[in-house]
């Protein structure tokens, strides 16, 4: 599928090398039909020929789209052929009448028929009560003429005038009968994707709050039946305090946070939020219909603020994996920390238990450039590298850097060595040894303290700390924790070698002794060691497609916490059931989803066990019995909405296959979930 994939971004690349145009202007005019799904219209576009003579012209059109004629500028039709690319678009290919030369302009047009999914679960339809129109590289609804941009363009949809129109600026209005027209136009180069992504909800509800000084603005538009209103308020406020604190953290307090959000469409997981950067669609979901305030708690959970962290991420080519993700990923656990400081411990532990596993990823500076690195464990490996050199630089020192990142790279795009050189001119020394062994390595560190007390002939207490490194040996300082009494005294050490031996003196001995005790430093803990062997098991099955690594790795979990301790078994029962249904062995893959199902879990490993409840009826679908499977599938949904934050994927999958019939193939068994 993979090289599907790229044959296809070769052939578009293909079709538009041999045309190299800028697309001058582009001008639609539509109208919404909202019982059948149709858009009905015309499109005109002007180009500038690029290259030396053209006598054809490609463009790509989504499969949605009929076009039965095309004219030129003095309407006359012209001849077209269409050819199909792949299975969401298709190749329309103009005879010219005449050859076109270089700085020519080329100007048709064309009526259109778009018939588009009705239901709201498609990636884009037209809908009763709600419409999806996203204009984006991957899917659009209108034509792609081989750029992104446009010198000049123009809309005007005619829509059923119970819609609430959102998109990622205004638009002027007219109302006539039972439509509503909605126009915009601009003379100045836009974004078609900012241009032409917008959506429609039928009497929406409407969230806005501003700051004190209304330079940031949240607005949040929604359907009130599907989104709580307690859950809107309390996610507004948060998300516009959010703003006012990255705007001053990021050293953007003059210029205003303005950002409109929609939700849209019906229950669906998708990852794939579609940002505009002023407008962000994000797709209904269970977890919303009820407000759970551990939602804006958690980053781990709380994704609209990840979201709106990326807003203040410089401009990067690093495949987001350090300075979109990981940054946004820090700017959330800077704010969560200033607000709920008493949950920072246990949210830095979180993020060590979600990033190290005994997978075979590749380095972080590789950013995503493979599958094996397209997880989420780079976004929060990135979050420490930030988090370890505020500990490092000190906070204040962070925060200047992190300005004049922001003020340096906020048009052209960062380097890993402009930012280290930041980093050391604030720092005033070289931290070659920190980045080479965090960006270019892919090990993480393990330690191990041992600790005794000596009396000094005064009635002093010296304390002897061995501290022990595992594996690759890494350079890094780190505290010390001392509990004396009811004091913590904390002292800070470095450590550069594979053993070292550090001594301290009290005046009365310790009861306890901690290393790192506040997590700042990425490092393998005793705790989350059962857990990496679950999830390893969970990674060689589904990106590297290695059943017998993955069956070891789940069976080693197992056998480590047999009574279930860790809470990471019904993760390994879940990998080991779907290995057995590749190995043809259904029953035995039953009995290991039955043995997932009454297990409890951490809050990261609870869904598996409605997981395999949902895998269970799949398998007696397969055997033919998709009344009792349904039957299974409904209670999935009752038991996830229980707790509909935990339980968002696992409802979301069983609603489909609710309404659906499940098809069986490798794909689905090989999967994350």
């Amino acid at each position: 599928m993979m090289r599907i994939f790229f044959l296809f971004l070769f052939s578009l690349s293909a079709i538009f090398a041999q045309t190299r145009t800028e697309l001058l202007s582009y001008s639609v005019s539509a109208a919404m039909g909202e019982r059948t799904g149709e858009i009905t219209g015309i499109i005109t576009v002007q180009l500038l020929v690029k290259t030396d003579s053209m006598e054809h012209y490609t463009f790509l059109v989504p499969k949605e789209m009929r076009i039965n004629s095309i004219y030129d500028n003095g309407k006359e039709s012209l001849d077209f052929e269409r050819d199909q690319t792949n299975f969401s678009k298709y190749a329309v290919t103009i005879q010219l009448p005449e050859f076109v030369h270089r700085n020519d302009s080329l100007t048709f047009s064309f009526p259109f028929i778009s018939v588009f999914d009705t239901s709201s679960v498609a990636t884009m339809f037209v809908a009763q009560k709600e419409f999806l129109l996203p204009c984006t590289d991957s899917l659009s609804w209108i034509p792609n003429f081989g750029t992104g941009s446009a010198l000049h363009y123009s809309l005007e949809a005619a829509l059923p005038s119970h819609y609430t129109l959102i998109a990622d600026s205004k638009f002027d209005t007219s109302l006539s009968d039972t439509v509503r027209i909605w126009k915009r136009s601009s003379s100045q180069p836009t974004l078609l994707f900012s241009a032409f992504t917008f959506c429609g909800i039928s009497n929406a509800s409407i969230q806005t709050v501003y700051d004190i000084d209304s330079l940031n603005a949240i607005v949040f538009v929604f359907d009130q039946e599907r989104f709580n209103q307690q859950y809107t308020e309390a996610l507004t406020r948060q998300m516009n305090d959010a703003a006012n604190y990255f705007t001053i953290l990021t050293g953007r307090s003059n210029e205003g946070y303005h950002r409109s959000y929609a939700i849209i469409g019906s229950e669906q997981y998708n990852t794939n939020i579609i940002d505009t950067k002023k407008f962000v669609i994000h797709r209904n979901s269970p977890a919303y219909v009820q407000f759970d305030s551990t939602a804006l708690l958690s980053s781990t959970e709380n994704k609209w603020l990840l979201n709106e962290a990326q807003y203040f991420c410089p401009v990067t080519t690093d495949t987001t994996a350090v300075f979109r993700d990981g940054f946004a990923s820090y700017l959330v656990a800077r704010y969560l920390a200033s607000r709920f400081p008493e949950l920072d411990k246990q949210e830095r532990f979180n993020a060590i238990a979600s990033t190290l596993t005994f997978f075979p990823y590749g380095t972080i500076a590789e950013g995503r450039t493979s599958k094996a690195n397209s997880t989420d464990l780079f976004s929060t490996k990135g979050r420490y590298v930030f988090l370890m050199l505020e500990y490092i630089l000190g906070q204040e020192l962070l925060d200047t850097v992190i300005v004049k990142m922001n003020e340096r790279y906020s048009s052209t795009a960062i380097s890993f060595s402009g930012f280290r050189q930041l980093c050391e001119d604030e720092y005033g020394s070289s931290l070659g040894w920190f980045f080479d062994q965090w960006l270019y390595r892919t090990s993480a560190p393990e330690f191990v303290m041992t600790w005794r007390n000596e009396k000094t002939t005064r009635g002093m207490t010296i304390v002897r700390t061995i501290i022990e490194q595992r594996g690759d040996i890494f350079s890094t300082p780190m505290n010390i924790a001392f509990q004396i009494g009811s004091r913590t005294i904390q002292k800070r050490i470095v450590i550069t070698q594979q053993k070292q031996e550090f001594t301290f003196v009290f005046p009365t001995p310790p009861t306890r002794v901690e290393l790192d005790p506040h997590y700042n430093v990425l490092r393998w803990l005793l705790e989350i060691r059962i857990l990496a062997h679950a999830r390893s098991a969970q990674l060689f099955l589904s990106i590297n497609r290695d059943i017998i690594t993955a069956e070891r790795e789940a069976l080693y979990t197992v056998q480590l916490d047999p009574n279930n301790s860790t809470g990471s078994i019904p993760f390994a029962y879940y990998t080991l059931g779907k290995i057995a249904v590749l190995k043809n062995d259904l029953e035995k893959a039953k009995e290991y989803f039955l043995k997932a199902m009454p297990l409890s879990g951490t809050r990261e490993t609870e869904s598996y066990k409605l997981w395999s409840l949902i895998r269970y009826a799949n398998i007696v679908e397969m055997e033919g019995n998709r009344d009792e499977a349904k039957i299974l599938l409904q209670r999935t949904v009752t038991e996830g909405r229980k707790n509909p934050l935990i339980f968002e994927r696992t409802t979301i999958e069983a609603m489909k296959y609710l309404r659906d019939n499940f098809i069986a193939h490798d794909d689905i068994w090989y999967g994350i979930f």
